[in-house]
């Protein structure tokens, strides 16, 4: 019987393709955020900061 991917492992995956996303969603935006904020200490202030330019 063959059963279908483990949960941690489509979690891992899921969490690898949306920090893939993000590193390059700050790409395309390092070009709009100001230089103060480019040194982020961590993620909640990278969102906070891209979903003010949206």
């Amino acid at each position: 019987m063959s059963y279908g991917p483990h949960k941690s492992e489509v979690l891992i995956s899921s969490t690898f393709q949306s920090a893939v996303f993000l590193k390059e969603g700050l790409f395309v935006f390092s070009e709009l955020i100001p230089v103060m904020d480019r040194n982020f200490s961590d993620l909640n202030t990278i969102l906070d900061t891209l979903s003010k330019l949206i």
